[in-house]
């Protein structure tokens, strides 16, 4: 029983590893969240200036996206499931606050 455990554990490490999801399907889930709108194809996506600030971290089961103006994480995902921490992030990329005009 305990070897089938081991070979169980082993399995599920390899499958996380093998199926995380890649800067692409974070981009696209980001950009769906945080616009309401459906993502443009893959080619348009990567091209938009937004991008700049993101920054790809692949750990070894899962990855993750990082805004360096704002040292905060914005999207992580396993298993092909990515979640949107920082939905915000889209309109606002470099975290200034907006001028306050009197």
């Amino acid at each position: 029983m305990r070897g089938f455990l081991w070979f169980m554990l082993i399995a599920l490490v390899a499958a996380a590893s093998v199926i995380k999801p890649d800067l692409a399907a974070h981009r696209k889930k980001v950009y769906e969240l945080s616009t309401g709108s459906a993502a443009p194809p893959a080619e348009e996506l990567a091209a938009l200036p937004e991008w700049k600030e993101l920054t790809f971290r692949d750990f070894y089961l899962l990855t993750a996206t990082q805004s360096t103006a704002r040292n905060s994480i914005v999207s992580y995902g396993f298993l092909r499931h990515i979640a949107v921490l920082d939905r915000e992030w889209w309109g606002n990329p470099s975290g200034k606050k907006p001028e306050q005009t009197e």
